[in-house]
């Protein structure tokens, strides 16, 4: 069972990685469609009301191609059952593709600090028992909370940690729940990865080890 879990997890990596390459592809053609626009305006004199529209063009041709590479790696991670991953990417990568998610319940996500560090460990895993950490830690938080995440490096791997600002008072009841999952806990032990909340009603933090 657990041969065919890995097969059908890097089935769906391929595909999904394959197809990130052609909508980069795609967004490229069409940021080179712009900049010939942009060239032929400059021809004919300025525009305002076309440029800031090819200026909006850019800035979502920059976006896409930010959540194409988070989702690219993403789907890479399970090219191999265990491999070396950089958790400072992992984090970077993690809050691109949860943000639409935290932007629903008006939730913010940025990196206050994260050392470089390189574990061998499942990146199918790991990444998947991160980002289920982090959408339960924003499901007990409030409206206009931002999410600081920080990555430091140990003796042995890293510890990584969630803290909301403003502090508030917060019941982790979503969190728990999931911490007290046993088939999650399961997961979590076979790539030796340990999470708890620190002082969770007082200062809002979750801290993550492995």
């Amino acid at each position: 069972m657990e041969d065919w879990k890995i097969r059908e997890d890097a089935f769906l990596g391929k595909v999904t990685a394959g197809a990130t390459h052609e909508l980069r592809n795609v967004l490229a053609i069409i940021g080179e469609s712009a900049g010939l626009v942009e060239d032929i305006i400059r021809l004919r004199g300025p525009d305002g009301r076309i440029e800031s529209k090819l200026a909006l063009v850019k800035e979502q041709i920059a976006r896409g191609q930010l959540i194409l590479g988070a989702l690219n790696r993403y789907a890479h991670s399970a090219d191999h059952p265990v491999e070396t991953l950089d958790l400072k990417q992992s984090i970077e990568d993690m809050i691109v593709l949860s943000r639409r998610f935290l932007r629903q319940k008006n939730i913010d996500c940025l990196i206050d600090r994260a050392d470089q560090v390189v574990v061998r460990t499942c990146p199918v895993k790991w990444n998947m028992i991160h980002f289920a950490l982090l959408m339960s830690y924003a499901d007990d938080l409030p409206s206009g909370t931002v999410i600081r995440i920080a990555c430091n490096r140990e003796d042995k791997g890293a510890t990584v940690t969630f803290r909301s600002t403003p502090e508030e008072k917060v019941r982790f009841a979503s969190l728990s729940g999931l911490l007290e999952d046993s088939s999650f806990r399961r997961v979590m032990d076979e790539i030796g990865v340990r999470a708890e909340i620190k002082e969770g009603v007082r200062t809002g933090t979750c801290e993550i080890g492995g």
